[in-house]
């Protein structure tokens, strides 16, 4: 019985690795698909390769979006948009229930002399996670490894995605006269650091420093991992959701909406007490720094509100960002992207050496949400 065993499992594994599998050698479409923006309302690329076939660049590929309903996969229409050639496509994440959904794609190509239809398909599961801001402040010379970071961020984290930006003292004042992003971050966002920095350096969502001269990677995902954003206590989510019927002939829009919700005690958003800024950045070459700044908490007080008396505070807020209003050019594009920071004012220790009873207010983070280019390299 044993020996016979061997036999049968010896001339399998002599198939598998001197005959190969019949199937592994078939055509198909393989799928890349962005790892950043996978919320519901963002946007990501997705890319297809050729797989044991070579295109001659006559295909016409087809796209399809399916969303799970909880019985059965139903069409989505008006969220998958075709680039180019149409080996690529924009995908935005709706609002749904059951946070899945099911993209296909195939074409037709000429195979050992015939026709042959050639497909692939990724389930892609998707949902809202808290964003850690990582800030570079930099001051003189190169500061690069944080970007290195960032860059291959998506190949080991999950559970938080993050709101990069680098600021460089005197960014182009050629190209963006009269402003320095810099500075303004410093000046008008009180989180720290709330002054020049003794050289260049990053802070974890503004409560954690990491100096150029005792930079390592592993700080820097101990920090991103474990630091205390809120969650559960005064954390407030931010949604940024594209407004479809503005998407323009690149296929991306000029309007977003955004929703500010309240902490986990229903404590909303409160104008004589927090901030909010809007900070748009330059993808192009890789340099994520930040050109534009600015404090956008007017269009919160002039923005439709759900209030509750009981607390004295706005609960939740909805408005829109419109690229023709805020006259900085466009929020989203293949060399820009943004992102909302909210502070406010919270309670904290007041020191050590006092009993927990005795807090003081101390400005923070509570809310940061980036939307990032399309970009399958992300």
């Amino acid at each position: 019985m044993k020996k016979g065993l061997f036999f049968v499992v010896s001339a399998l594994i002599i198939l598998v690795f001197f005959g190969g599998c019949p199937a592994s050698n078939r055509p198909y479409l393989s799928m890349i698909v962005q790892k950043l923006n996978r919320e519901p309302g963002e946007v990501i690329e997705i890319a297809v390769n050729a797989v044991n076939f070579v295109p001659d660049g006559s295909e016409i590929y087809s796209w399809q979006a399916e969303y799970w309903d909880g019985d059965s996969w139903e069409p989505l229409a008006g969220h998958l948009f075709p680039q180019g050639s149409g080996q690529r496509a924009y995908l935005y994440f709706p609002e749904i229930e059951y946070e899945k959904l099911w993209i296909s794609v195939k074409t037709t190509a000429f195979i050992d002399g015939e026709l042959k239809e050639i497909s692939g398909s990724r389930t892609l599961y998707f949902d809202d996670k808290p964003d850690v801001a990582v800030e570079v402040f930099e001051i003189a010379g190169s500061f690069p490894e944080p970007d290195s970071w960032f860059e291959n961020w998506g190949a080991y984290k999950d559970e938080r995605t993050p709101f990069y930006f680098r600021y460089v003292d005197g960014f182009s004042p050629a190209v963006v006269f009269g402003f320095d992003p810099f500075e303004g971050r410093i000046k008008a966002v009180e989180v720290a650091p709330n002054a020049t920095p003794s050289e260049s350096c990053v802070y974890i969502h503004g409560s954690e420093e990491i100096l150029k001269s005792g930079y390592s990677t592993s700080d820097l995902d101990d920090f991103f991992n474990e630091i205390n954003i809120g969650e559960e206590k005064w954390r407030r989510r931010i949604k940024i959701t594209a407004d479809l019927s503005s998407v323009g002939l690149d296929d991306l829009p000029d309007k977003w909406f955004v929703d500010l919700y309240p902490d986990a005690s229903d404590t909303g958003y409160d104008p004589d007490n927090e901030s909010l800024f809007l900070i748009r950045g330059v993808k192009t070459s890789g340099t994520f720094v930040a050109d534009k700044l600015l404090d956008i908490s007017d269009l919160v007080l002039s923005s439709a509100k759900t209030e509750n008396l009981n607390l004295k505070s706005v609960i939740t807020v909805h408005f829109e960002l419109d690229e023709a209003s805020l006259g900085i050019g466009p929020l989203l594009d293949k060399e820009h992207y943004f992102g909302i920071m909210l502070v406010a004012y919270v309670e904290a220790p007041a020191s050590s050496e006092f009993t927990s009873e005795v807090v003081i207010e101390i400005p923070a983070i509570v809310g940061a949400e980036m939307v990032f280019s399309p970009d399958v390299d992300f």
